[in-house]
């Protein structure tokens, strides 16, 4: 707790003063979080102090949600940490956690460092962003307030995190080796590996399946599923969580893929059933599913496998369908990888 509000004081976020006759303070409340290492283990403590955000009231405390012009909003003070007349308000001169404007303000507040400091967002995804050096780049990407900072100079790197660092309160968190909820380990050889493991331990422990065994093919390729051929399945709920926690599991289980896509079909309606381009393979609606992979020399970096908008007269139709699928897929790998590695792919 007393790191979070001393990163707020330090970002000057409100003054204290009197509660305008007018106004209404929004509140604010302490949320406590437990984060583990990748093994499991205990790392730390966490508190964030969020801003009850729906007491605001349209044209009073916010015009438009993602403007980025923050009217003045007023908090009571933080519990535990008043200081004078509790009858002291915090008008914040900052958005913070909570608030309707807090995600474009801190968004428009960080691009505009981060342009300052000569970086430029790719074309093909705002969030990654890339410096050109004549010697060295720099790469960021950003979720939220989660920065990957990499490149090929560690002093351009430590020059980098040293100027977010005047400008924010950073926690430099120092090499990376776990990133929403996805492990990142690295060979002697300078390979970068990235797994899931702790991930799927907690979805077993959490559906109660951590003994369970492993095969090597999820469900056979044929399984026919439908929507009317079983009984209900008794909890909708927990069906739709874990259908949603596979959907992430699939961005390093390319072998899942397929069935998730499956499963996914059915969350509206789940039964006990339901626990290469394939034509009409619904016997529902008839629709067939489009899937793709996409190489890197000998590496996989991208992969999927969806079910196809509109039915597929024939098996060839739906064959042209996936293949539109996989030259989309392309054409943003391009813009992404090429252009942010600062080459691009000539036409034929």
């Amino acid at each position: 707790m007393n790191f979070e509000y001393d990163a707020l004081i330090r970002n000057n976020t409100w003054q204290l003063m009197p509660l305008p006759a007018d106004r209404e303070a929004i509140g604010s409340k302490w949320v406590f979080w437990v984060k583990y290492k990748p093994d499991g283990s205990l790392d730390k403590y966490k508190a964030w102090l969020i801003a009850q955000g729906f007491h605001q009231r349209p044209g009073v405390d916010y015009k438009e949600t993602f403007s980025p012009i923050v009217k003045p909003n007023y908090d009571p003070q933080p519990k535990g940490y008043e200081q004078g007349d509790s009858s002291m308000v915090c008008k914040l001169t900052k958005a913070f956690y909570g608030l309707k404007q807090a995600p474009r303000a801190w968004y428009t507040k960080l691009m505009g460092v981060l342009q300052a400091l000569g970086f430029s967002p790719t074309r093909s995804d705002s969030s990654l962003l890339t410096h050109f050096f004549p010697t060295s780049t720099i790469f960021i990407l950003i979720y939220v307030d989660d920065i990957i900072i990499i490149g090929s100079s560690q002093s351009k790197i430590n020059s980098v995190i040293s100027q977010l660092d005047s400008q924010f309160f950073l926690n430099h968190m120092g090499a990376l080796h776990y990133f929403l909820g996805i492990q990142v380990t690295r060979s002697a050889e300078g390979c970068i590996f990235l797994n899931q493991g702790k991930y799927v331990q907690d979805v077993l422990v959490k559906v109660g399946m951590a003994d369970c065994k492993s095969c090597a093919t999820p469900v056979p390729s044929t399984l026919k599923l439908s929507a009317t051929n079983s009984p209900s399945f008794d909890d909708p709920s927990l069906y739709r969580t874990v259908v949603d926690i596979l959907q992430y599991l699939t961005v390093t289980r390319l072998e899942i893929a397929y069935c998730v896509n499956k499963v996914c079909q059915f969350m509206h309606a789940p039964t006990k059933e339901h626990c290469d381009s394939d034509w009409g393979s619904d016997p529902d609606d008839r629709k067939s599913t489009s899937g793709m992979c996409v190489f890197l020399g000998n590496n996989f970096i991208s992969w999927t496998s969806k079910k196809q908008s509109l039915v597929a007269r024939f098996s060839t139709e739906a064959e042209y369908r996936s293949l539109v699928l996989a030259v989309v897929e392309l054409i943003w790998l391009k813009e992404s990888v090429g252009r942010a590695s600062g080459l691009v792919a000539k036409r034929p």
